[in-house]
């Protein structure tokens, strides 16, 4: 992760994020982070202490979180990325992929590294976060530029390979 990368992951609970933040605990890790956790005053200030990215709910192309994220991957920063782009409704299935992780990932040809976490935040149980393997987007699909029906495929084949880390 020491060049940038796009760290994905599904979502299951608030505490999700601070998983990160513990096993990334030497590595700072930006997140994009939905404008209603701003709402809470010490949130508002840990976001900004991490420097997280602020992603607007009524906004569709949240054009600034997307540039302010590029910004930080051409830095070499590490960036996480919820893509469901909300918590988890039905517990163990996957919901539609939001395009900024792919979107990002093919412009700055960085590395997606997905995670899946159990979300089971429970006195008598464990979190298991299981980390596959880096994907590099240009490597699998070896294309000039790419489309909207391009960028579908590439969100589908993201969220197939977020279902084939689920444990059974």
């Amino acid at each position: 992760m020491k060049d940038g990368a796009i760290i994905i992951s599904n979502h299951t609970h608030i505490f999700d994020y601070y998983v990160f933040v513990y096993k990334h605990l030497f590595h700072v890790v930006h997140t994009m982070v939905a404008d209603i956790v701003y709402k809470i005053k010490c949130l508002t200030t840990l976001n900004k202490i991490m420097g997280n990215i602020k992603v607007e709910s009524h906004d569709s192309s949240n054009y600034i979180a997307i540039s302010k994220t590029k910004e930080l991957l051409l830095k070499k920063k590490t960036v996480l990325i919820f893509p469901e782009g909300r918590l988890e409704d039905k517990k163990g299935e996957i919901m539609d992929f939001k395009p900024s992780a792919i979107l990002l990932a093919w412009e700055t040809n960085k590395p997606i590294i997905p995670y899946y976490i159990n979300g089971k935040y429970s006195f008598f149980s464990r979190v298991h976060l299981i980390a596959g393997e880096k994907i590099y987007l240009r490597e699998i699909f070896k294309k000039e530029a790419i489309n909207d029906e391009d960028i579908k495929e590439m969100v589908n084949y993201g969220k197939d390979f977020g279902v084939e880390l689920i444990p059974c």
